[in-house]
């Protein structure tokens, strides 16, 4: 998914975890999920970045006609140390594992 420039469109919600419950801004919460809705419509990724105190995690899925597909450790690390506008490799972030996506259950 593409803006009019041609560029990705993304959003970066940050919240914390404690327990069950989380915390995060309502308002960028809430333009994630329409922008998520119009990426499982139209075609798209969604990707998450989980930090730990000994490093950080990252796994992602393939949104295709309202389904998440999960992505490999594989998958997730060349969409993350590849260039999308040359298409050569990147060097990987220090401090970051890539790993496979869960399942999302329908």
């Amino acid at each position: 998914m593409a803006s009019a420039n041609g560029s990705p469109l993304g959003i970066a919600v940050p919240f914390h975890v404690e327990g069950e419950a989380f915390d995060a801004d309502p308002d960028l919460a809430l333009e994630a999920m329409v922008l998520l809705r119009l990426a499982a419509t139209v075609g798209g990724s969604a990707v998450v970045r989980t930090h730990f105190a000994d490093g950080e995690r990252v796994c992602g899925w393939k949104l295709i006609e309202f389904y998440a597909v999960p992505l490999s450790a594989a998958e997730i690390f060349n969409a993350y140390c590849t260039d999308p506008e040359t298409g050569e490799p990147v060097p990987p972030e220090w401090g970051v594992e890539h790993v496979a996506a869960p399942t999302v259950r329908t």
